[in-house]
């Protein structure tokens, strides 16, 4: 399988690049698109494997984000080892042109090890201010444990609707996918460029596997949903369905990819680390800090960090500028209590309005509960080097305290505020 002009630059450039990215996010048929792209990627794997000689038994394998460590690795090391020289240099060239477009003046394979994916080496052209890039190790972990993504499975499990849970809901499973996507950094945090780097695709399986969670927890769920979602056109794929007599030349619809062994795989495991009567029972005491609304489409990807601060208190956006995570947390924790942050994974004019959430239940009790806390948040981007701003016109809505809730958003769940 060639990368330089065959089908990894193909299947890289259809998510974003290609006519502003023909990939369907925040909508319901989110885990559908996505579920015919594994499999187009997945099929050129196998024909690749009997090209070299080999038998064609490919599968992608899946990252499971809800275990922060497997093998004493959070990224699988097969990503940051044995992909050390991918994409080859027509690739990279291609890469460099689109980096420059979607940041000007930045070079993105300005060092020699560019190249290196688990790297972060990515530079403005004095050298003088990075892009975000792919976190190391601890970073990532701590990522992911912020971004509280066995909880976001729970509420995921506790919704009933496939409008809710396939996509484009505050608690769909595009919700955990939207905080991986921030998590890993560079280029996973670009739309347009995330599936440049193989982990997309090891990190989209997961989500895959957990929509197949969902579906199998939902067995009726398929009588709920609108004929025109059942049967929208996933453009441009024509790959051939496993056993399919459909041809080669078919464009595919959720009717068509609803069961994967029809599609020709299946999981080894549908875990989610916890049963769905206890994920519903520890929701019910949370206390969550929740931006109602935010909306998609005018938002390019980006993290909201969130903390809790004493009624009156704030912390200045001076003392952000310029520090690391960790430096970012401990300012937060001098004024108050560090929340968490949110994960957008978005691009201007492609998405729609969703709520989106952080759990301070800890960060509240502390701090003698909701009457005495203000709310301190601020927006971090990659639009112009990793900038921390205040959210200005990007958060119109101003949060709100939400108590015992059980993951609905609000167009499916009037939540009270307090």
């Amino acid at each position: 399988m060639t990368t330089g002009s065959g089908e990894m630059k193909r299947l890289a450039e259809i998510h974003g690049i290609t006519q502003s990215g023909l990939c369907v996010h925040n909508a319901e048929n989110f885990a559908g698109w996505h579920r015919i792209y594994l499999l187009d990627l997945e099929v050129q794997l196998q024909a690749a494997d009997r090209t070299l000689g080999g038998d064609g038994c490919v599968a992608l394998p899946y990252w499971d984000t809800g275990r922060t460590t497997i093998n004493n690795q959070v990224m699988p090391n097969i990503i940051r080892t044995n992909f050390v020289n991918n994409p080859d240099s027509t690739v990279l060239n291609f890469f460099e042109a689109e980096c420059q477009r979607a940041y000007p003046g930045y070079s993105c394979s300005r060092l020699t090890q560019f190249n290196v994916w688990g790297g972060c080496s990515l530079v403005s052209a004095d050298g003088t201010t990075g892009l975000p890039c792919t976190n190391d190790e601890t970073t990532l972990a701590n990522n992911i444990i912020d971004s509280d993504i066995t909880g976001r499975v729970g509420n995921l499990m506790s919704i009933t609707s496939h409008q809710g849970a396939a996509g484009g809901g505050g608690f769909s499973v595009e919700q955990p996918h939207n905080h991986v996507h921030m998590d890993v950094g560079w280029p996973m945090s670009s739309f347009l460029h995330a599936p440049f780097n193989p982990i997309f695709f090891l990190h989209h399986c997961n989500i895959d596997r957990l929509y197949e969670v969902w579906l199998q927890a939902n067995p009726n769920a398929r009588n709920g949903v609108s004929s025109a979602v059942l049967n929208e056109a996933y453009a441009p794929f024509n790959v051939k369905l496993h056993g399919s007599d459909k041809g080669t030349a078919y464009t595919y619809t959720l009717a068509d990819v609803w069961s994967t062994p029809t599609l020709g795989y299946t999981y080894d495991s549908l875990h989610t680390t916890s049963a769905e009567a206890e994920l519903l029972t520890s929701a019910a005491g949370k206390t969550e800090i929740v931006f109602t609304d935010v909306d998609f489409h005018s938002l390019d990807s980006m993290m909201i960090e969130v903390a809790v601060t004493k009624k009156g208190e704030t912390v200045p956006l001076a003392a952000l500028v310029g520090k690391s995570l960790t430096e970012r947390r401990e300012v937060y924790g001098s004024k108050g209590k560090w929340c968490g942050h949110i994960g957008i994974f978005s691009m201007k004019g492609k998405g729609g309005m969703e709520d989106v959430d952080v759990d301070c239940t800890a960060g509240i009790s502390a701090m003698g509960g909701t009457e005495s806390v203000d709310i301190t948040y601020y927006c971090v981007t990659g639009e112009k080097g990793m900038t921390v701003e205040a959210c200005g016109s990007k958060i119109t809505t101003p949060p709100v305290f939400i108590a015992n809730w059980h993951g609905y958003t609000s167009r499916e769940h009037t939540a009270h505020t307090h």
